[in-house]
């Protein structure tokens, strides 16, 4: 999931990635008649509907009945009175949310100094990696589609659109998943004011070549594949042999953090994101008529998200985001293993 300032609008794509509704984006007529649908509900239709219209009702994003258009099934609007104050509202179950991230925090640290990564890599280069990555978003993500709290329609994508987020560090992870028979993923973590000047790797088959070059394999890939990874700044040759530039968890690292982040998630949804749900529902107006329905209830869970890690960074348990000019090449980076069995982090 990725989320993008649009003027005044915070637009995030949630789901499969489809580059369709991606490109609309970036057409400025499709945002004007996004932005006209929070001045009524029902808008008149233009005389001439610009060249996304089309698109962009095929897509299922606007309808319309010939005269007026509205949003259609994958378009979310929230608009700011629903956003503006949910933080001090839900201060309750963002203070527990503060306490589990600090105790997992601490247990994954500690896990860390016994890694193979630990070797290369300091917590400070990796930390945000770890819990606001790994477990605040791929752990936690995955424990809210497990306990059915919010699930996610296989194959469909949608787009929330907020009038405006007070939150200051709207984050996410980009995973790419290894193919079969690997149980892995390479991790992107994104920060709205975090900029990375490489471009994002997006083919699966890349994965397999990383998780190769990880274990030491010397016919890791093609020349082709090594080439684009060394253009990634993800692998660089050293003293004639291939290593990888951002830190790897292989298969007996993952397991031993598996405990905590599969743990901590659970314990965050039960006693944080939950309550905040039901005080969402018990005391907010416009979130009471909508909470039940599944693309509401998932984008408040994503406010959720966005004010715990607010709260965590204000309260030093987790260090203010990078707003560095050129990240580190390590930062927000890594390669995950998983071995058999029933804990697992890879979204489904």
């Amino acid at each position: 999931m990725k989320g993008t300032l649009v003027g005044p609008l915070v637009i995030y794509l949630f789901g499969d990635h489809n580059p369709r509704v991606a490109a609309l984006l970036q057409e400025r007529s499709f945002r004007h008649l996004v932005h006209d649908l929070f001045t009524t509900e029902e808008p008149d239709l233009p005389s001439q509907p610009p060249p996304v219209w089309e698109d962009a009702t095929r897509l299922e994003l606007l309808a319309s009945d010939g005269e007026r258009y509205r949003a259609g099934r994958r378009l979310v609007l929230i608009p700011a009175t629903a956003e503006r104050g949910l933080a001090d509202l839900l201060r309750p179950a963002l203070a527990r949310y503060v306490d589990v991230t600090a105790a997992v925090g601490a247990e994954l640290r500690a896990g860390y100094g016994q890694t193979a990564a630990a070797e290369r890599f300091t917590w400070s280069q990796v930390g945000h990696s770890m819990l606001a990555g790994l477990f605040l978003d791929l752990a936690t993500g995955r424990e809210i589609s497990r306990s059915g709290i919010s699930c996610q329609t296989a194959g469909d994508t949608v787009l929330w659109v907020f009038q405006g987020v007070s939150a200051e560090n709207s984050f996410g992870v980009t995973a790419v998943p290894a193919g079969p028979p690997h149980r892995a993923l390479f991790a992107e973590l994104w920060h709205h004011r975090a900029r990375r000047t490489e471009p994002r790797m997006s083919r699966s088959s890349l994965v397999a070549v990383l998780l190769r070059i990880a274990r030491g394999e010397r016919a890791a890939g093609s020349p082709e594949e090594l080439l684009y990874l060394k253009h990634l700044k993800l692998v660089r040759t050293v003293g004639g042999s291939l290593q990888l530039q951002v830190p790897a968890f292989g298969a007996a690292d993952a397991e031993r953090l598996l405990v905590p982040l599969t743990e901590g998630a659970r314990q965050l949804v039960a006693e944080a994101i939950v309550p905040a749900l039901d005080i969402l529902e018990d005391r907010h107006g416009w979130w009471r008529e909508r909470i039940r329905h599944q693309a509401y209830r998932h984008a408040a869970v994503r406010l959720v998200l966005e004010y715990g890690i607010d709260h965590a960074i204000s309260a030093g348990v987790c260090d203010p985001f990078l707003q560095a000019a050129r990240l580190p090449v390590e930062w927000g980076r890594w390669l995950w293993e998983e071995p058999e069995g029933a804990r697992t982090v890879i979204p489904s």
